[in-house]
């Protein structure tokens, strides 16, 4: 970036280093592992031949909890489609009902996770908990927030209870620049102009001395109160990023240098990066084989117990 600068600085106008796309993993270490899971078992005294009943009560009645507030305040809907965009359906719901500030939508989506199950180990004949690839109803909250803009949780549904926390960087600079009275145009997610850059920046970096264990908690428990109450007994989450963008904006002075230096540009970053990188930006799926698409199916299901447990009673 300092030799991009160094041979184009006179041609740009501003930059802004910071935060992107955040993505915070919310796990309830107890919960996600076999010693610790059986020991949760037996501070809330279910035995493990037991464990599949519990499981499937506690998650139908959190299912029911969520969706019954949500359909009753007219912000519930199920996506049937794993690939459609969440964001997209909660602004473009947020929109039709002209929800400009706080909670603007509440989606279930069937999607893959880790589970815990209880089976039988063949050597000891023994019953033990396990960790299992799985699927079940996962519920984003989204919201737009006065002070970080738009932002969501996601809640899987079925033990361990995995939780998720997005936002982006741009959209809480936002926040902030329109706090402090700070003029800017926005473009999708990057700014292409700033009264002051300087000042801008001052606002990226104070985002980088956040308390985020105390917001993301609070963030969570506004989402699903009654989760903890179901656990009968407090289990805290531990939070990792997941998935974090750190970018830099560049702005040009006027478009007309910006554009002669384009087609430069485009035939560097074809060049450093790899076509998969290239195709996933241009919104494709890649798929192991090297095959791309634009979308791929995915089952629905309209409760939260896995996949696994529905076939089987389907067979039956």
């Amino acid at each position: 970036m300092k030799s991009f600068l160094q041979r184009f600085g006179s041609l740009v106008s501003g930059v802004l280093h910071g935060f992107d796309r955040l993505r915070f993993r919310g796990s309830k270490r107890l919960l996600c592992h076999p010693g610790g899971f059986f020991n949760f078992l037996w501070q809330v005294q279910v035995p493990l031949q037991d464990y599949k009943s519990y499981a499937k009560d506690t998650t139908v009645t959190l299912c029911k909890a969520i969706e019954t507030e949500a359909k009753g305040a007219g912000l519930y809907r199920y996506l049937n489609k794993g690939w459609e965009s969440k964001e997209e359906a909660a602004l473009h719901q947020a929109a039709r009902d002209n929800r400009r500030q706080g909670l603007i939508a509440v989606l279930g989506c069937v999607e893959p996770c880790q589970i815990v199950q209880v089976r039988g180990n063949k050597e000891t004949k023994k019953l033990e908990p396990r960790i299992e690839s799985g699927k079940c109803m996962h519920y984003y909250h989204y919201y737009l927030d006065a002070d970080y803009g738009l932002r969501y949780t996601r809640l899987q549904s079925w033990f361990p209870f995995t939780m998720h926390v997005g936002l982006n960087g741009r959209d809480w600079l936002a926040q902030q620049m329109t706090k402090a009275g700070l003029a800017y145009h926005q473009k999708d997610n990057s700014f292409t102009w700033v009264q002051d850059w300087d000042a801008a920046q001052c606002l990226l970096d104070q985002q980088l001395r956040t308390a985020w264990t105390p917001l993301l908690d609070r963030w969570a428990n506004g989402s699903h109160p009654v989760l903890e109450k179901l656990l009968a007994q407090p289990v805290p989450s531990y939070w990792s990023v997941q998935e974090g963008e750190y970018a830099t904006d560049i702005a040009f002075r006027n478009p007309e240098d910006l554009q002669r230096l384009y087609p430069q540009l485009v035939h560097f970053a074809t060049e450093l990066l790899q076509s998969t990188d290239v195709l996933r930006f241009m919104g494709y799926r890649v798929t192991k084989s090297g095959a791309t698409m634009l979308a791929a199916t995915s089952g629905a299901l309209s409760q939260g117990c896995p996949v696994e447990d529905r076939a089987t009673q389907a067979r039956r």
